[in-house]
């Protein structure tokens, strides 16, 4: 069942919520993107904007390096198809749980 209710456009993910995998930004554990256009389950172009602190360790050599980071939220501000490039007929809707192995 399709949850139309919830589009992906401009949803605010706070860190706390976020998953530890950064291809599901947006997403909450146990839903998906789906193209209702062409019925495309996998591959989608999700445009994020970040907002983050980090501290920078820079070397007197020029390099650096992060030392630690404090990420407040991603805001998505696009999802669209990547098969079919529709933008308006994204939804998410509950993934289907698989059978235990």
């Amino acid at each position: 069942m399709t949850d139309t209710s919830t589009q992906p456009e401009a949803v605010h993910t706070p860190m706390s919520e976020r998953t530890d995998d950064p291809a599901a930004v947006g997403l909450k554990p146990g839903t998906r993107y789906k193209c209702e256009g062409c019925g495309n389950l996998t591959r989608f172009d999700v445009t994020v904007t970040e907002h983050a602190t980090r501290f920078w360790h820079a070397e007197l050599s020029g390099e650096g390096r992060i030392e630690s980071a404090d990420d407040a939220s991603i805001d998505i501000e696009s999802v669209s198809c990547r098969w079919c490039g529709s933008a308006d007929r994204i939804v998410v809707e509950r993934a289907p749980i698989g059978d235990p192995a």
